[in-house]
């Protein structure tokens, strides 16, 4: 099946998004190798797996235009996206709770592994749903699917990407209320712009989910298409390089927000002084 000129962009979009999060787990593999710590392991754990929803995203799309349409393969796989992102959601906030957010090793514990279980047992849905991995186990789910048919056949798939939404409201969102709190009670120049650059790259995650839910609403528009992918490729490239620059914070970016707030305080005595005058 040949491309059409909406999916071409989609697919260079989401090719863009997938360099830009695979460069930063390069990076953050760099990163590990120089300090080996505990918290880096996380966060490169987490940018891999976002880097491997986007490559999701995109072999979705080739089977889609290859095969022409949907069909229930396709369907099945689609559900590969939000399910990558559950272990993604739950490495970044460990990892958060290591910096930023105050919740107890109970309760980190708790909600870590209540996503690591949902993510255990949807994948296991999904790989008897599309590969029917063993008798054994189809015998298992054909008894739990005959009882509980009615609810079943209502589509898995979207209580997966409902159940990744509510992860991912929860998750970026106490990162960058916090990131924000605690940016505005900083007084020093490095960490409050660190906190800050979070704070907008949670911003940019959250924006790039919101246009993700206008896919089925502009499907068949192609030039509202093109839009909407182009938008949300950036706003998740942009997110991602924000909260890696907000978390490692490289010897670069620390110079540059050094050098800005000097001349940030030289503006103000200089205004202060012809306020003065």
């Amino acid at each position: 099946m040949a491309l059409d000129t909406a999916s071409y962009f989609i697919l260079i979009s989401s090719g863009i998004n997938l360099g830009f999060s695979a460069v930063l787990v390069i990076f953050l593999i760099f990163n590990f190798i120089r300090k080996k710590t505990i918290g880096t392991a996380m966060l490169l754990t987490a940018y891999t797996f976002f880097s491997l929803t986007s490559a999701a995203s995109i072999i979705y799309r080739l089977l889609y235009i290859a095969q022409g349409g949907d069909s229930a393969l396709i369907e099945q796989l689609a559900s590969l996206g939000p399910l990558l992102l559950l272990p993604a959601f739950a490495y970044l906030y460990v990892f958060a709770c290591r910096h930023i957010l105050k919740d107890s090793e109970i309760m980190r514990t708790y909600i870590f592994a209540l996503i690591v279980a949902f993510f255990g047992i949807a994948t296991a849905v999904v790989a008897y749903d599309n590969f029917n991995v063993s008798d054994h186990l189809n015998r298992v789910f054909t008894t739990k699917v005959f009882v509980t048919n009615s609810i079943y056949t209502i589509s898995y798939i979207h209580f997966i990407q409902i159940f990744q939404i509510v992860v991912s409201i929860y998750v970026t969102g106490r990162i960058g209320w916090r990131a924000w709190r605690l940016a505005r009670k900083s007084d020093q120049p490095v960490r409050k712009r660190g906190l800050q650059t979070i704070g907008i790259g949670v911003l940019l995650y959250l924006l790039g989910g919101m246009l993700s839910a206008f896919d089925s609403t502009v499907s068949g528009i192609p030039a509202l298409m093109i839009v909407v992918a182009v938008l949300r490729a950036l706003a998740f490239a942009a997110a991602y390089i924000g909260m890696y620059l907000g978390w490692v914070m490289p010897n670069w970016y620390r110079k540059m927000i050094r050098k800005r707030s000097w001349f940030e305080i030289q503006y103000k005595s200089l205004a202060k002084g012809a306020e003065n005058v």
